[in-house]
């Protein structure tokens, strides 16, 4: 019984994890090296921490009102119809942003490689078109073609990641590590990007089903899955911030690509190419089936696919460098508001409005919810300021 028990929980361990990593830590390097390595680990500690508050805020909820729900029904449920209007634009918010961070990125660095090799000059436009019409013609192909898609592309994924540290490790240089820069406006802007790169919220309904909604199985499994995310991110910015020196200035993610310039780099270009290619099918996947209808037929499939897709990128169009900008407001803004505000007006409404008896998955109580709160707050407030200072 007890291993029927562990298994559930190790496979919902790894659901987390890879629901966590993608295209999004490849803008990690970008904005914690203007403060070096030793930075980037206060960044990293509170993006981890809440993200992981806010995943037990929400087991709570799911616990106390019903583990099968979705977060915008619980927010219907919970806080009412116009709350669950505003969760519905925040989500679509939330994958516009982030799709339009990665067909940019994908699309300039599909321009680079063809450019290279055919020694022509193409534009953006062309890359990013053909990137759609096969994220459209994946998304309406069926799930179990997008599955089997990305499971060949995850695991090369996973190949060149471990080369790189078999690679780059060697290569880590002490100076490097050791760079420090108090710049603190710089630690504070990195914060939303290892907010976004922690996300794992829509699973809980379905791990809560795969451990027959067993809350402390749940707790678990959102612990040891965002644990092993972090330590992934650290070992990614170790190797990638000590490989290379202070002086070099990582201001795209093509710089990033060609910023060490031998088979660690390969390594670094081959992760990246795969991150940006398994996150894009997963989140236009999901973009997709979520403004979809089960009944839709094949044309409206394709509509929607293409309405989903078509705003981010236009949006992609818009500046070259643009990746790292959608990340912000991803995680600053969108994130912030949906995975952290949001719960926590459902749990103070269960807990200290209704009197609800529910099982206190959230360990803490009013004076944390209302910390949580002001820093969700200050995070939005920053960035949005961050955003206006940009245009």
């Amino acid at each position: 019984m007890e291993k029927s028990v562990e298994k559930p929980i190790f496979g919902s361990t790894l659901l987390v994890t890879g629901c966590c990593i993608g295209a999004g830590m490849l803008g990690l390097p970008l904005v914690c090296q203007p403060c070096g390595f030793l930075g980037s680990l206060l960044p990293l500690m509170i993006g981890w921490a809440y993200m992981y508050l806010s995943g037990l805020m929400l087991l709570e909820v799911h616990s106390t009102v019903d583990s099968k729900l979705t977060l915008l029904n619980l927010l219907e449920v919970v806080l009412g119809k116009r709350m669950k209007q505003l969760g519905a634009f925040l989500f679509f918010f939330l994958f516009s942003s982030i799709l339009t961070a990665y067909l940019n990125a994908f699309s300039m660095i599909t321009k680079h490689a063809v450019d290279n090799f055919f020694n022509i000059h193409s534009p953006q436009l062309l890359s990013l078109s053909c990137i759609c019409a096969g994220l459209i013609a994946l998304t309406i192909s069926g799930i179990k073609k997008i599955d089997f898609v990305n499971r060949v592309f995850v695991m090369l994924m996973l190949l060149f990641y471990v080369m790189l540290i078999f690679f780059g490790a060697p290569q880590v240089k002490a100076e490097n590590l050791g760079y420090f820069s108090f710049k603190s406006t710089q630690i504070v802007l990195a914060i939303p990007i290892f907010i976004i790169s922690f996300g794992f919220q829509n699973l809980i309904p379905l791990i809560s089903e795969y451990v027959n909604h067993h809350a402390r199985s749940v707790k678990k499994a959102l612990f040891f899955g965002t644990l092993l995310a972090f330590l992934v991110y650290f070992i990614w910015n170790y190797i990638i911030l000590g490989m290379l020196s202070p002086t070099v200035e990582l201001s795209s993610i093509h710089a990033l690509f060609t910023g060490t310039g031998n088979f660690a780099g390969t390594c670094i270009s081959g992760f990246g190419l795969l991150a940006i290619i398994t996150s894009l099918i997963t989140v236009a996947f999901s973009f997709s089936n979520f403004v979809s209808h089960p009944l839709d037929s094949g044309a409206r499939k394709i509509t929607k696919s293409l309405a989903v897709i078509a705003i981010p990128a236009l949006l992609a169009l818009i500046d070259p460098g643009l990746f790292l900008l959608p990340l912000h407001i991803a995680g600053g803004i969108a994130a912030v508001s949906l995975f952290g505000l949001l719960p926590v007006a459902m749990i103070w409404k269960l807990r200290y409005r209704q009197g609800l008896d529910s099982n206190s998955v959230f360990p803490f109580g009013k004076t944390a919810l209302i910390v949580y709160s002001c820093f969700s707050i200050s995070v939005i407030a920053l960035e949005i300021a961050h955003v206006c200072k940009l245009f």
